[in-house]
């Protein structure tokens, strides 16, 4: 049994391979992540190409179907709804959690770049929740204070 450091770097196995892979996978592995990042580019210019009102009010359409499907979220009824409860509603939903409770304001302050006729209503209450979740929150986050005072006050 001979000392490991006094071996020498072929001895040791440095001329191996990590691991042994055909070029025919290697292929397929780079095909599947060329797909993968074509997909992801047309989602991105579907998402930043879309300027026209029409397109936006589709898009919000759809969006605000994914919500009521996949969250249980009525976006309409809690845009028509007080601050407060909206405030409820929003924090029942997403238990509370402040990551949660981020994200969903963001998501109404995209909903605002792409609706501008509601654009005042949703960035109101993006801006009720952020104003919400810091007030609340036991760490200060200068992000969302930023967020927050980007946003107009409610009129």
């Amino acid at each position: 049994m001979g000392d490991y450091f006094s071996k020498t770097r072929a001895e040791k196995g440095a001329n191996k391979p990590l691991f042994k892979m055909s070029l025919e996978k290697r292929d397929l592995i780079k095909d599947e992540i060329e797909k993968i990042g074509r997909m992801i580019g047309r989602i991105m210019e579907y998402m930043l190409g879309k300027n026209s009102e029409p397109d936006n009010i589709e898009f919000l359409k759809q969006a605000t179907q994914q919500l009521q499907g996949t969250l249980d979220i009525d976006l309409e009824n809690l845009l028509q709804s007080t601050n407060e409860n909206f405030i409820d509603q929003v924090s029942t939903r997403f238990h509370h959690d402040e990551a949660a409770m981020d994200q969903f304001a963001d998501l109404l302050l995209t909903f605002a770049d792409k609706h501008k006729k509601r654009k005042k209503l949703f960035q109101a209450k993006a801006r009720t929740l952020l104003v919400h979740i810091q007030d609340q929150s036991i760490v200060f986050s200068i992000d969302r204070q930023f967020k927050i005072e980007a946003l107009p006050l409610d009129t």
